[in-house]
């Protein structure tokens, strides 16, 4: 079967607004549900907490994935080709298309390949676990890729990230690093008074 890639917006018929019931119903399933994850003929569809479709892996086999009309696991250029528009992010087998939402795994190793599919927030929450893993053995690194995309990281998150960073920081940083943490965590405070004051009006506004 065919399935046309509309990045973050649907996958052949799959639409990432779905929830779990659409899609059994869509594919006339009853029995192929597990939790989060629904599984139909080499199609492992993952939902979020809020029970709607983030992530849709096609294992190799009969379905053809088309992306911009090219067919994703017959192109043995294919990562080549996406290149030249998207830089992909490379960890440990993973290909991570940012643009597009599109994910390869084992295209350059051995094993069974997969592809991926991510809604926007899913592509985000992988495009920084992998940016971590790479920049996990150059604390400075890390500490310019939390200070540039500091506002789409959550205050809890954000705080165990920099205590992470700090110690190296203090130690073996220069003066221009040192800034960039105290920067940081001043934005930090910030961010943690905006939850807070928004926390208090959302409550003030439920007891009215």
């Amino acid at each position: 079967m065919e399935y046309i890639i509309k990045p973050f917006v649907s996958v052949g018929k799959i639409r990432f607004d779905m929830t779990r019931d659409d899609i059994i119903e869509l594919f006339g399933i009853k029995s192929a549900q597990e939790g989060k994850n629904i599984f139909y003929s080499n199609i492992h569809i993952k939902t979020s907490r809020k029970g709607v479709v983030n992530e849709i892996i096609f294992y190799e086999g009969e379905n053809e994935l088309i992306f911009e009309g090219k067919n994703l696991y017959k192109d043995n250029n294919i990562i080549k080709l996406l290149s030249i528009n998207d830089e992909p992010i490379k960890v440990s087998g993973e290909i991570l298309f940012k643009n597009s939402g599109i994910l390869f795994y084992n295209f350059e190793d051995e094993g069974r390949k997969s592809i991926l599919i991510l809604s926007k927030n899913k592509t985000i929450s992988y495009f920084k676990r992998m940016n971590e893993v790479l920049l996990k053995d150059n604390p400075f690194m890390l500490l310019e890729h939390y200070y540039d995309n500091i506002n789409t990281y959550s205050g809890y998150n954000l705080k165990k990230s920099i205590l992470d960073v700090a110690p190296i920081i203090y130690e073996n940083g220069n003066d221009e690093d040192k800034e960039k943490l105290r920067a940081m965590i001043e934005k930090m405070d910030i961010k943690f008074k905006e939850l807070k004051n928004q926390f208090m009006a959302n409550k003030k506004t439920t007891n009215e």
